[in-house]
Protein backbone atom coordinates (compact mmCIF):
# COMPACT_ATOMS: atom_id res chain seq x y z
CA UNK A 1 0.00 0.00 0.00
CA UNK A 2 1.45 3.35 -1.32
CA UNK A 3 1.60 6.47 1.47
CA UNK A 4 -1.16 8.45 1.25
CA UNK A 5 -0.30 12.33 0.96
CA UNK A 6 -2.76 13.72 3.41
CA UNK A 7 -2.66 11.12 6.31
CA UNK A 8 -0.82 11.98 9.70
CA UNK A 9 -0.87 10.57 13.03
CA UNK A 10 -1.47 12.77 16.25
CA UNK A 11 -0.42 10.03 19.11
CA UNK A 12 -2.45 7.07 18.82
CA UNK A 13 -5.35 8.42 16.57
CA UNK A 14 -4.73 9.42 12.26
CA UNK A 15 -5.80 12.41 11.22
CA UNK A 16 -6.73 13.93 7.58
CA UNK A 17 -4.62 17.34 6.74
CA UNK A 18 -4.87 19.46 4.00
CA UNK A 19 -3.69 22.70 2.71
CA UNK A 20 -6.59 25.01 1.32
CA UNK A 21 -5.12 26.05 -2.22
CA UNK A 22 -4.07 29.95 -3.23
CA UNK A 23 -7.53 31.08 -2.09
CA UNK A 24 -5.92 33.24 -0.16
CA UNK A 25 -2.96 34.78 1.44
CA UNK A 26 -2.19 32.87 4.44
CA UNK A 27 -1.62 29.48 5.14
CA UNK A 28 -4.70 27.55 5.74
CA UNK A 29 -5.18 24.51 6.34
CA UNK A 30 -7.67 21.99 6.76
CA UNK A 31 -7.62 19.12 9.53
CA UNK A 32 -10.06 16.46 10.82
CA UNK A 33 -9.80 13.80 12.98
CA UNK A 34 -10.36 10.35 11.23
CA UNK A 35 -11.19 8.95 14.73
CA UNK A 36 -9.00 5.49 14.05
CA UNK A 37 -5.81 4.50 15.01
CA UNK A 38 -6.30 2.10 11.94
CA UNK A 39 -3.91 2.50 9.17
CA UNK A 40 -6.86 0.90 6.51
CA UNK A 41 -9.83 2.47 8.21
CA UNK A 42 -8.10 5.62 8.21
CA UNK A 43 -6.95 5.56 4.59
CA UNK A 44 -10.00 5.02 2.93
CA UNK A 45 -11.67 7.36 5.09
CA UNK A 46 -8.32 10.08 3.54
CA UNK A 47 -9.47 9.22 0.29
CA UNK A 48 -13.16 10.03 0.40
CA UNK A 49 -12.38 13.32 2.23
CA UNK A 50 -9.40 14.16 -0.48
CA UNK A 51 -11.83 13.62 -3.57
CA UNK A 52 -14.98 15.62 -1.51
CA UNK A 53 -12.42 18.32 -0.48
CA UNK A 54 -10.75 18.31 -4.49
CA UNK A 55 -14.49 18.84 -5.82
CA UNK A 56 -15.14 21.49 -3.09
CA UNK A 57 -12.03 23.84 -4.38
CA UNK A 58 -12.59 23.04 -8.10
CA UNK A 59 -16.63 24.56 -6.98
CA UNK A 60 -15.04 27.67 -5.34
CA UNK A 61 -12.22 28.08 -8.32
CA UNK A 62 -14.79 28.31 -10.68
CA UNK A 63 -17.90 30.42 -9.32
Amino acid sequence: MGKHLHLFRRGSVLCWRRRVPGLSTSIDMLQLSLRTGLRAEACMIARKLTVESDRMFDDLTRN
